[in-house]
C-alpha cells in the first residue's frame, strides 16, 4: 500500500491535479508529500518489527563482512543523498526560495549511478536482513527490492519527459544501480 500511494502521489497526473486544486499554494505540495510519505513510512516500519517472525539460518561471517561493507556505505549514500537534496525533495525549499524548476543531477554521487538513494536504502536494507535473518526482514527486502526496480522504472519515464535527450543520454552514459569499477591498472 506505501508503495503504491507514493507511486501516484509522485506521478504526473497526481501533481497536475493538485497543482490545480491548491492554485497558489501548489508550491507547498512537495512538503504534503513528503510528511505523507515519512508518516506512512513509520507506520510500516513500526508495523514491520511488530510482527513476529521465524528466525532464518544466520551465517555470522556472511553477516559482519557483506553486511558492514554493503551496510556502511549504504547508510552514508543515503546521508549524502538526502543531506544534499534535504531542501529540493522535503518541500521546505517553498519557504525560503522561489521555485527555480527541475534540475537534471548527474554530478557528485549521480556520475557513478543513476539512483545513488535507492542504491544505498537497497544496501542498508539487505545489510539489515543480515544481521537480523528474519523471514519478516526477508519478505520485506524482497518486496521493496521489487517496488524499488519497478519504481525506478516509472521515475525514468518521468524524467525522459521532463528532461528529453539530456536525460536519454545521461542515461546511455551512467549505469542504473550498480556502478561500474574500473581499474587504474589494465
Amino acid at each position: 500500500m506505501f508503495g503504491l500511494l507514493h507511486s501516484v502521489m509522485a506521478s504526473s497526473s497526481c501533481k497536475s491535479f493538485f497543482r490545480r486544486l491548491l492554485g497558489a499554494y501548489d508550491k507547498y505540495y512537495r512538503l504534503f508529500y513528503s510528511l505523507f510519505a515519512l508518516l506512512s513510512l513509520g507506520i510500516v516500519v513500526i508495523l514491520q518489527f511488530s510482527i513476529k517472525s521465524f528466525y532464518l539460518a544466520s551465517f555470522p561471517l556472511l553477516k559482519y563482512v557483506v553486511g558492514l561493507t554493503t551496510g556502511v556505505p549504504g547508510v552514508v549514500l543515503m546521508i549524502v543523498c538526502v543531506r544534499k537534496y534535504f531542501f529540493q525533495l522535503s518541500g521546505v525549499k517553498a519557504f525560503f526560495e522561489k521555485d527555480g524548476g527541475d534540475r537534471l543531477e548527474s554530478g557528485g554521487v549521480h556520475a557513478y549511478v543513476r539512483h545513488p538513494l535507492y542504491l544505498g536504502t537497497l544496501l542498508t536494507l539487505w545489510s539489515v536482513f543480515l544481521f537480523f535473518p528474519l523471514l519478516s526482514n526477508l519478505l520485506a527486502c524482497m518486496a521493496i527490492t521489487v517496488y524499488t526496480l519497478i519504481g525506478i522504472r516509472l521515475e525514468e519515464r518521468k524524467l525522459l519527459d521532463v528532461f528529453g535527450e539530456r536525460y536519454a543520454l545521461y542515461r546511455r552514459q551512467t549505469p542504473m544501480l550498480i556502478p561500474r569499477l574500473s581499474f587504474p591498472f589494465r
